[in-house]
């Protein structure tokens, strides 16, 4: 037996209501409660820095002299004997320059004479080159006299010689345009010279070490 098209399906029925027949209304959305904002203080004004303008340049002072040795001594260091062995500098009130040089007595002749070195002249003040000492290669009955005259050595003997006699002469003489004797200095400049020397005398020690 053949079964019918299905019917349309019906209105939906009204929203249930409470026991007297009336539908509840829908309560309010709660939300959080914010405090209030704070007011901004107000800025404070900016303060405005003026840069005044550059000053002149002064001109650069002349270098000074080189202060005076302090404490650390000067030394220079060789290898001597198989080790690093210093040897101390010599100090005087002058600068001076030292010369070594040699002349001959001729035989049957009681002087010598040799020429100061040119250069040696230039380098020091007029008239300030001195024998420091003259030593013969063979003794001498007597006293050997020296000195410089008119830019020459001059060595006299006590007697005339039977043989040549070689001389070796010592001279010094003052560094030209340097003739003050101890200059005097402040105590800030003899620090600062000590100071030189101490880096100076450890640098020299520290190279061999460092060299192997």
């Amino acid at each position: 037996m053949a079964t019918g098209p299905t019917g349309p399906t019906g209105p939906t029925g009204p929203t249930g209501k409470d026991a007297e027949g009336f539908t509840g209304p829908t309560g309010p959305t709660g939300h959080p409660v914010t405090g209030p904002v704070g007011a901004t203080g107000p800025t404070g004004p900016s303060p405005i820095t003026q840069t005044g303008p550059t000053g002149p340049f002064g001109k650069t002072g002349g270098t000074g002299r080189t202060g005076p040795t302090g404490p650390a001594k000067k030394t220079a260091i060789l290898r001597l004997g198989g080790q690093w062995r210093g040897l101390s500098c010599v100090e005087a009130p002058n600068t001076l320059f030292v010369d070594l040089t040699e002349l001959a007595i001729p035989v049957g002749r009681a002087d010598g004479r040799a020429a100061v070195d040119p250069l040696f002249v230039e380098a020091c003040e007029q008239d300030s080159i001195r024998v420091l000492s003259a030593q013969p290669d063979v003794p001498l009955a007597g006293t050997l006299g020296a000195g410089v005259e008119q830019g020459e050595i001059v060595v006299r003997a006590p007697t005339v010689t039977a043989r040549p006699v070689s001389v070796t002469v010592l001279l010094a003489g003052v560094r030209r345009s340097v003739t003050e004797r101890f200059p005097v200095y402040t105590e800030e400049q003899a620090r600062r010279n000590d100071a030189f020397w101490r880096q100076a005398v450890a640098a020299e020690a520290a190279a061999p070490a460092a060299s192997g």
